[in-house]
């Protein structure tokens, strides 16, 4: 089942697709991306998730991640060092840096020590993202080799003190590469559906409905992984519930666990996650790691698991 969109017109795609399109010249895609800045849509701050929060990481795992600083000192996190601008004070577990059996960083307000973002590392070097997610900025490389996406969630402002407490739940916004060129991505699925890159998926129990960013600017997906958003975002009650990294590396371990999901995804149990027939994708695999901001114990409309369920969640 295709899900009826309306025309999609290249002229309201994000930044970021600008980006592809002048990979030849640095001060061009600059320009373009302030440009574009100033024309984004201004989308609605609101707390989510819809319920209680509850932050945990990996599909059918569902193992915990502390929600305030002081959790994260009581689970064993370790800060790793001093408030970053846009996103917070880091926390890493397991060593004073992430690795790749934890590769994720937790960042909290510096005054309330509420969640404000994350980060997530990607091993394997080039081979594990694709150039064009860098050229974008969706990733960046780190000075340990490790390639690295952030996500703030909070006003700049709240996070490192000058301004205001973040305020409750997990955050009020989703902002990819906060310090760079961002991209914000909608709380309210209600602004994810007028968004013209993006496109509703299935309904996943525990998850919710997934988008997906594409930057073709076609009325379907292109398929291709040089134009795919490598964070897919989820919505339960109409709002934020849930988000997974994506690479085109495997990240996992056959000898232990690791953060991620415990099995890479060829094309055909990538394209679950969407409502469209035709569904391919020009890689041999994707690994992801889901997070997820409140309850896991729902299911789609109707009872529906997985799939493309008819009602809207």
């Amino acid at each position: 089942r295709k899900p009826q969109r309306p025309p999609r017109d290249a002229n309201l795609l994000p930044r970021a697709t600008l980006h592809h399109r002048n990979k030849g010249s640095s001060m061009m895609r600059a320009v373009v991306a302030v440009t574009s800045l100033a024309c984004a849509a201004a989308f609605t701050r609101q707390t989510f998730p819809a319920h209680a929060a509850n932050l945990t990481r990996t599909y059918t795992a569902y193992e915990s991640l502390p929600m305030t600083a002081s959790d994260a000192d009581a689970q064993g996190w370790t800060r790793a060092g001093d408030c970053e601008a846009y996103l917070g004070v880091p926390y890493v577990y397991g060593g004073s840096s992430p690795s790749k059996d934890a590769p994720l960083t937790l960042f909290f307000a510096a005054g309330s020590g509420a969640f404000s973002g994350a980060r997530v590392s990607v091993y394997g070097g080039s081979s594990s993202v694709v150039d064009e997610w860098v050229d974008a900025g969706y990733y960046t490389l780190a000075a340990d080799g490790t390639y690295v996406m952030d996500v703030a969630t909070r006003d700049p402002s709240a996070v490192c003190g000058g301004g205001a407490e973040a305020g409750e739940g997990l955050g009020d916004r989703l902002v990819m590469n906060p310090a760079g060129v961002p991209l914000e991505l909608p709380v309210l699925r209600e602004e994810a559906e007028a968004e013209a890159w993006l496109y509703e998926g299935s309904c996943f129990a525990a998850m919710g409905t997934h988008f997906f960013g594409d930057f073709s600017g076609g009325d379907t997906l292109s398929w291709k992984k040089a134009n795919l958003l490598p964070l897919s975002i989820m919505y339960w009650d109409g709002v934020l519930h849930a988000m997974f990294f994506t690479t085109v590396g495997w990240q996992g371990s056959q000898s232990r666990h690791t953060w991620w999901e415990p099995a890479p995804l060829d094309p055909y149990f990538f394209c679950k996650n969407l409502c469209d027939d035709d569904c391919t994708y020009d890689t041999l695999l994707f690994t992801t790691m889901h997070i997820f901001f409140g309850d896991t114990n729902f299911t789609c409309a109707g009872g529906c698991q997985i799939g493309c369920c008819d009602a809207a969640n």
